[in-house]
């Protein structure tokens, strides 16, 4: 992608093209902006909001995915026999 190096833009302002220095401004302001604009629409810079708002919301939160892991553990493990049964079943067939 082609830039404007910023001492091509002051010999182009020295030229006279102050419109064009003002374009290239407002080009770098809008990309920078919409970048901004993206960070905190993310939901990582929610959740660093949210931890600031509320001390202590990312071990309330750990914790309840922890619980979750554990339910979900549990049932792969009992996956697990029932395959392992399974298995053994096929294998005497």
């Amino acid at each position: 992608m082609w830039q404007l190096r910023p001492e091509m833009l002051d010999l182009l302002c020295k030229a006279g093209t102050e419109k064009l220095r003002l374009f290239y401004f407002d080009a770098i302001c809008e990309r920078d902006f919409k970048y901004a604009e993206g960070v905190t629409e993310s939901p990582d810079y929610e959740l660093c909001q949210l931890a600031e708002q509320k001390p202590g919301i990312l071990d309330e939160l750990a914790a309840e995915r922890a619980k979750q892991l554990e339910v979900e553990n549990v049932e792969l493990e009992k996956q697990a026999e029932r395959l392992a049964k399974e298995i053994k079943r096929l294998e005497k067939t």
